[in-house]
C-alpha cells in the first residue's frame, strides 16, 4: 500500500498544478486547481471552509491519514482465502498483478 500511496500522491500533485481551461458553456472557473482551492477570492469565488472540530480532524487522520495502517488483518485474511500463497507487494507491478489475482478470484466464485 505504501506504493500506491505514493503513486496517488505523485499524481495528485501533478493534476493539482496543471492549467484547467475555463469552459464558456459552463459556470466553472479555469486556474490551478491548488490556487482555485487556497485562494478562492482571486476568482471572485466564494470560500466555502468550515471550521471543525479538532479532535474530529485527529481522529479522521489516524484512521485514514499518511500514518494510517495499511494493512488491515480482515482484508489479509479474505486475501489468503482467495489466494493462499499470496504475499505483500512490493512495487506498482506485482500490487496490479495481485488486484488482478483477486479480481479473477471473485469472478471465479461468481461475486
Amino acid at each position: 500500500m505504501p506504493v500506491l500511496r505514493k503513486e496517488l500522491y505523485s499524481i495528485a500533485q501533478m493534476w493539482n498544478i496543471k492549467n484547467i481551461q475555463t469552459k464558456k458553456a459552463t459556470d466553472v472557473f479555469g486556474g490551478k486547481p491548488d490556487v482555485m482551492f487556497f485562494l478562492p477570492e482571486s476568482y471572485s469565488a466564494k470560500n466555502y471552509m468550515l471550521e471543525v472540530n479538532k479532535d474530529d480532524v485527529q481522529h479522521c487522520k489516524t484512521l485514514y491519514g499518511e500514518e494510517s495502517p495499511d494493512y488491515s488483518v480482515e482484508f489479509g485474511a479474505l486475501v489468503k482465502t482467495l489466494i493462499p500463497n499470496f504475499r505483500v507487494p512490493e512495487n506498482t507491478q506485482e500490487g496490479l498483478r495481485l488486484y488482478e489475482q483477486i479480481i479473477n478470484s471473485l469472478k471465479q466464485m461468481d461475486c
